[in-house]
This record gives C-alpha cells, structure tokens and sequence, in this order.
C-alpha cells in the first residue's frame, strides 16, 4: 500500500518505520470496516504483510509481500518469462521468451534453407493447373507445381547466383527480384 503520491500520481511506497506500519495497518482495519471483501498488498515488507493478515478477518493476496499473506499473485509476463526483466520480489517459472525466439530463429531459419514450406505444407486440388488465373501470368503462379526451371533476376544489385525471387541466397532485394521476374513475365506476355 501507498502512503502518499508525488505530484505525477506515482505511488511512494509506505511501511518501512513503525509509525508508517501502524498508519498502514489502522487504514486496511478501515477498509475492512467499510466491507472490502479482501486487500491486495504489493511490494510491502514480509513482516508487516503478515502483522496486515494477522490483524484483519478479510483475505490478503501479496504479490512480493512475503509468504505470509492468504494467498499470492503474480505478473503472468514475469511468471512465464516472457519479460525480459521481472520485479525483485517475482520469480520466472518458465522460459516462454527463449522458447518464442528459439521458435521464431527455427522458422526463420527453414525458410532461408528452402525447408518450409515443403511439400507436406502444401495442398493441391485437382484441376486448377490447366486455368489460367492471370493470362500470361501462369508461369508465376505454377512454376512450383510444374517444376519448371526457374528465371534469373536480372535485378542490378542482386548476388550473382540468384536464381529466384526470395531465395536465400535473395535475401534483401527480393523485393526487386520478384519485381524484375514480373517484368519480364509481362512484356513476355506482350509479346505475344
């Protein structure tokens, strides 16, 4: 509980002399008289925590008051490690953090080593390879399925070697490979 607030409305925590305990202990006596069906004590001393919850009949929930208060809570984000910091009082039960950035590193990684999507990632209906969605645009759309080989950017600032838009090997001007694959793949069309 708060003692006071400085003039931005930040809490000043209160509780650590004996005037400011007895001070804390008479209000949450009042807050039960005016039938408060429990108290939620934060970051107060262990000691006093328990004086609270000896002195009233209501629950008290601590959340880094120490062990002796009816029951505890904590920040779900410090609780599971997602934080990257948590509270001096709270405690990570999990490493939920490492587990989203191992999983985001692995993604990312298939991707980049051409491994996802593959195949199994893929569903295909019957009859769609023969309908020109775009005409002229076929190729584009089909080239995977078909396996057919695949254009060379033509991109100035693409890696020698890039072969398609989005390749690994791609990475950074893909945006301007698939920019010069459709390019081409119109004035091809045009010429028609």
């Amino acid at each position: 509980m708060h003692h006071r607030y400085l003039s931005a409305r930040i809490p000043v925590l209160a509780g650590h002399d004996a005037e400011s305990a007895r001070r804390i202990v008479k209000r949450f006596e009042q807050h039960e008289d005016a039938v408060a069906f429990s108290l939620v004590l934060e970051h107060v001393p262990a000691n006093l925590a328990a004086a609270v919850t000896e002195a009233i009949d209501i629950p008290t929930i601590g959340i880094g008051t120490g062990p002796d208060c009816d029951g505890q809570v904590l920040v779900v984000d410090e609780l599971i490690g997602l934080s990257e910091g948590t509270a001096p009082f709270s405690k990570a039960f999990g490493d939920v953090r490492g587990e989203m950035a191992d999983a985001i590193d692995g993604y990312v990684d298939a991707v980049e080593g051409d491994e996802f999507p593959a195949e199994e990632h893929s569903h295909y209906e019957d009859g769609l390879d023969d309908i020109p969605l775009v005409t002229g645009w076929t190729e584009l759309r089909f080239r995977h399925a078909l396996n057919e080989p695949k254009f060379r950017c033509e991109h100035p600032r693409a890696p020698a070697g890039c072969e398609r838009f989005g390749s690994r090997d791609a990475r950074g001007v893909s945006r301007h490979c698939g920019k010069s694959l459709i390019s081409r793949l119109q004035s091809e069309h045009e010429a028609f």
